[in-house]
């Protein structure tokens, strides 16, 4: 993971991010993860919006989710810049 000063220059200051990620590498994760097909609809839309420069990182904001209000726990994002263009859930958490 990034040090912490990274997460805030992204926009996700109470998260972790990882450090840029191929995209067979988000793949393999989210396989790691439980997730037995990553590559379905909402990677294809993810993955249509890719731009040269982008970066694939994984964002966890568990830690941060105690003590504040945290919509989105644990994604993989498309960073463009410090913004995220898209998320992309691998697994479904109740």
């Amino acid at each position: 993971m990034e040090p912490s000063n990274v997460a805030r220059q992204l926009g996700v200051p109470y998260c972790k991010v990882s450090v840029p990620m191929t995209e067979s590498e988000v793949i393999a994760h989210a396989k790691s993860d439980g997730n037995p097909n990553p590559e379905g609809a909402a990677w294809a839309d993810l993955m249509s919006k890719i731009q040269p420069g982008d970066q694939l990182r994984l964002v966890n904001c568990y830690g941060a989710a105690r003590s504040r209000k945290i919509g989105d726990k644990y994604y993989y994002a498309l960073f463009r810049g410090d913004a995220v263009i898209a998320k992309f859930h691998s697994m479904i958490y109740d």
